[in-house]
Formats: C-alpha cells, structure tokens, sequence
C-alpha cells in the first residue's frame, strides 16, 4: 500500500515538475526546448542533473522536502544545461563553461553548481546588524528609534562604500539573487502586497508575485519572489517575517483591548501596521542625500534581475477593499515599530535565515 501511494507521489511530483517546464521554456527559452524525461533520484549530493544521451532531467527526491521554489530554481539550472547541448549544439565546453554562463545571466539562472553563503564582507555587515538592532530593545523610545534608524543608514553605507569599490559592479552583478518569502497560498490579502511594496521602496530588492507551490499541500497559489543581492534578501526576509509577526501579537492585543472580532477588523489593522512602518521608513530615507542616490541605483539593479527572470510582466490592479476603522489603530502601531526582536538569536519570530542551498549538477 506504501509503495503505492510513494509511485502516486513520484507520479504527481513530476506532472508538477513538467508543467514548470512547460511554463519556462515559453517564458524563457522562447519555447526552443523539446520536451524531456524526468525523474526522481536518491542522491543526496547532487540536487539536479542533465542527461544529454538520454534526455532526462532527473531532481532529487530530497528537494521535495523543501520549497517549491527551490525545485523550480534547480529545474532552470538543468533546463539551460539543455538549452547548451540541444539548441546551442555546445559539446566542446565544460558543463559551467562561458556558453552556459551566459545563458543562466540572460536569464537570471543561478549558474552556480553548488550552494554560496554569504561573503565575508556581507556576513560582518549582518553581523553588525544584529548588534545594532539588539540596541532598540531598550526601553526608552528615543534610543530605540535612533538605534532601528542607524542600523537603516549602516546596510546603506556599507552598498555606498562597495558602489564605489574597483570590483563593486561585478560584483553586484555576481551576487544578484532570488529568494521566496512565506508558502504559496490560493488568497493573499492587500496589507501583504503592502508589505512586498515596502520591501521594495526601502530595502533595495524588488519584489513580484508568481505561481508556486504549496507542496506539504498539494495546493497551487501564488508567493512573493524578492530578487537582490544576498545581503539585501537576509534583511528584507527578516523584516518580511518580523513584520508578520508583530501584526499577530499586536492585533490579539488590540482586539482584546478594544474587545473587536472579525476579518475586516483585523485586516484593516494589519494593513495600518504596514502602512504606519512604511512612513516612518520614507521620513527617515527622505532625510538622507546621498543615500538616496544609492538606493535608486541598487533598486534599479535588483529591477533588471527581476525583469531577466520574469520578462513578461502583468500589473493587476487591487481596488475596491475599504478598510475599517482599526486601520488607524495600526497605523499609529506601525509609526512606533522599530526591528529589534529576533536578529540576536533564534528565538522568534525569526533569525536571520541561513543561505538557501543553490542548484548542484
């Protein structure tokens, strides 16, 4: 009966993996590929591989433990392996060589075969962080705005000082990434797409909607795709579930105060809370010269990534949604929020994630 439902499972998985496939030759390739064969297999060091002889994209079984995402970033890997041996006709390279390369940056493709971590200058910068935001669990409000502020300025000087490094353009383009925040779900609501909106206006990754994957249900929706430099997505994903959190701890709050119940209620309040930490956030940038400068400038990089990867954009307007009156409860909440919590440690709402790992063939 297990074996049954496990080839059911390896069945659903791989209709799953075809129809991305599908999805990204027409959206990528221009639809230049044939159809191959895929499979699951049981190694554990390699996530993903192409058989040229055999035609055979084959994914590890053990990259259905994780996101969707992650599937679908080692399935473009493999896919431009395909792209170089069948419509390039590329034998003489090397697997990772200048052809391949070339495709994965037209593309927004991780090129890389193995996981990367943070750089040693990016990890000091985090760590730094994490120092200076531990400050603003003090007390007294005014040293835990000046602290939340000042770790604000410190990821934008230390993108000022590498804009202006010898090897700072390279590398802004080598280190261009992506990364999914939160599940896909069938039904996100507007103080969501606020949040990907403040993402976006103050910490230098840009961020859009698409098609994923819940896997633990078997369910398709959408999830928030941040593109950036690695050290923007640690923050702006520590800020994305920072956010979360305190929206849930500050409405139970709210609602037992104000003795409140229903969706829209907390909906309205949830969006004031974004909205009321995005003006804080566009006063203190608007206070800044140069930095602005360098934040149009690392926002416009993440934008071409973006664009590389997706090419085909659609803006769907969101209207007709009024919110309640707790909105302006959230609001003021949001004026007050500083990022304190959970960057010294593990506890919640969340640490500072580790690297995702990256495509491996």
């Amino acid at each position: 009966m297990n074996s049954t439902r496990d080839t059911q499972r390896q069945r659903h998985l791989l209709s799953l993996v075809a129809r991305a496939w599908r999805q990204d030759n027409e959206r990528l390739f221009h639809g230049a590929l044939t159809a191959p064969s895929f499979s699951l297999n049981t190694q554990k060091h390699q996530l993903g591989s192409w058989n040229p002889e055999r035609r055979v994209i084959s994914l590890s079984a053990e990259l259905f433990e994780g996101p969707w995402f992650e599937v679908v970033e080692v399935l473009r890997h493999e896919m431009a392996h395909q792209y170089v041996s069948e419509a390039l006709k590329c034998t003489h390279e090397p697997p990772h060589g200048p052809s391949f390369v070339s495709v994965c940056e037209a593309r927004g493709i991780n090129a890389r075969a193995t996981g990367e971590a943070l750089s040693e200058e990016g990890k000091r910068l985090v760590e730094r962080v994490r120092k200076l935001l531990a400050l603003a669990e003090s007390d007294n409000p005014h040293e835990a705005e000046l602290a939340a502020t000042q770790a604000h300025s410190l990821i934008t000087r230390y993108h000022l000082e590498h804009l202006h490094s010898p090897e700072g353009a390279s590398s802004t383009k080598d280190h261009m990434r992506a990364r999914a925040l939160g599940t896909p779900k069938s039904r996100h609501y507007q103080y969501e797409y606020a949040l990907t909106n403040l993402l976006t206006d103050h910490f230098m990754v840009d961020v859009i909607w698409v098609e994923g994957v819940d896997l633990t249900q078997d369910k398709i929706g959408t999830v928030a795709e941040a593109c950036g430099r690695l050290e923007d997505l640690e923050v702006a994903e520590y800020v994305y579930h920072y956010l979360h959190n305190h929206i849930q701890l500050a409405w139970r709050a709210h609602k037992r105060a104000h003795k409140l119940k229903g969706l829209k209620h907390r909906l309205s309040f949830a969006l004031g809370v974004v909205r009321g930490f995005h003006a804080k956030l566009k006063q203190h940038t608007e206070a800044m010269s140069e930095e602005r400068g360098l934040m149009i400038t690392r926002a416009q990089a993440a934008n071409d990534y973006l664009r590389k990867r997706h090419p085909h954009i659609r803006t769907i307007g969101r209207g007709g949604w009024r919110p309640s009156q707790a909105f302006e409860a959230g609001y003021e909440t949001g004026q007050t929020l500083n990022l304190n919590p959970g960057l010294k440690s593990t506890s919640s709402p969340r640490a500072l994630p580790a690297p995702q790992r990256g495509p491996s063939c």
